[in-house]
């Protein structure tokens, strides 16, 4: 089971990653929690999910 998407979202920010690149690096580097998912959008793409900008919370799009 997941975190909220708030919940989640609120941690993913405090990693302060700089982009799309850096999450994938990050789950692969098996310090994210169970509850975190790899795939936000499929995990909550009908509850909360917006966009990668939000969920990272960078500001700007990063597709690398």
């Amino acid at each position: 089971m997941f975190r909220s998407y708030k919940e989640a979202r609120k941690f993913v920010h405090s990693l302060k990653l700089k982009g799309l690149k850096e999450w994938y690096q990050y789950c692969k580097s098996g310090k994210k929690p169970d509850d975190i998912p790899t795939h936000p959008r499929d995990a909550y793409l009908n509850d909360g999910w917006i966009d990668w900008i939000n969920w990272l919370g960078t500001g700007y799009s990063d597709q690398g």
